[in-house]
């Protein structure tokens, strides 16, 4: 395989590049792409709950 340096943290990686969540084309290594995938269902999941919260305030 190839050798390529993240963009994200500027190591060096060979093996199947991710892509990153921010711009859907940014080619990352993989360690930075489960990073991103974690931060994203984080996200999610703070989002989600304070929708459920604002469905119990309104109702």
């Amino acid at each position: 395989m190839l050798k390529q340096i993240c963009p994200k943290c500027n190591k060096e990686y060979t093996s199947r590049p991710a892509i990153s969540r921010i711009d859907n084309k940014t080619r990352i290594c993989p360690a930075c792409g489960v990073i991103e995938a974690i931060e994203n269902i984080i996200e999610s999941n703070k989002r989600s709950k304070r929708k459920k919260k604002l469905v119990r305030l309104v109702h």
